[in-house]
């Protein structure tokens, strides 16, 4: 059984987070890239990339992608009722 921890971090670590996150998501694209063909949507298009560097186009999805409408109601919270 694992115990949870509390971390505490200061405000500059917590905006680092992120800009982590996006890098060790790109280092591990590259990694998979260099090992397999990876799968992957750019720019409407389905692309599948080889470990030679060789990419190439899948599928235009651009009609998959739809347009949601904003909605124009505003959501309120229920006041509580003491019992």
């Amino acid at each position: 059984m694992t115990a949870f921890i509390p971390m505490k971090a200061t405000i500059r670590e917590e905006e680092m987070i992120p800009h982590l996150a996006v890098q060790a998501f790109h280092h591990a694209f590259l990694q998979a890239v260099q090992s397999s063909s990876v799968v992957y949507a750019k720019g409407q298009y389905l692309l599948k990339q080889s470990p030679n560097g060789e990419t190439q186009v899948l599928k235009n999805i651009s009609s998959y992608y739809t347009d949601m409408p904003v909605s124009e109601t505003i959501l309120k919270r229920k006041k509580k009722v003491a019992f």
